[in-house]
């Protein structure tokens, strides 16, 4: 099992990340659509990665039955 930190200068980039590597979709998830709607970074060509390469720790995390409408 591999453990992950992400962290950033971006809170909604930072979040989207995240989602993405729990195998989430960032814009399904409610706070994430509001930020990106304000002009923050949601999708993956507008944030700049640095570290490890993100497909390496991406995980399809399981859900509750009520949020398995954020699954990507």
């Amino acid at each position: 099992n591999s453990q992950v930190i992400v962290m950033g200068d971006n809170l909604a980039a930072a979040d989207a990340t995240a989602s993405r590597l729990m195998g989430l979709d960032p814009l399904k998830v409610k706070h994430l659509e509001y930020m990106r709607n304000l002009g923050e970074p949601i999708s993956e060509r507008r944030i700049v990665q640095v570290g490890e390469r993100l497909n390496e720790y991406r995980r399809s995390f399981k859900v509750i039955d009520s949020f398995a409408h954020l699954k990507a």
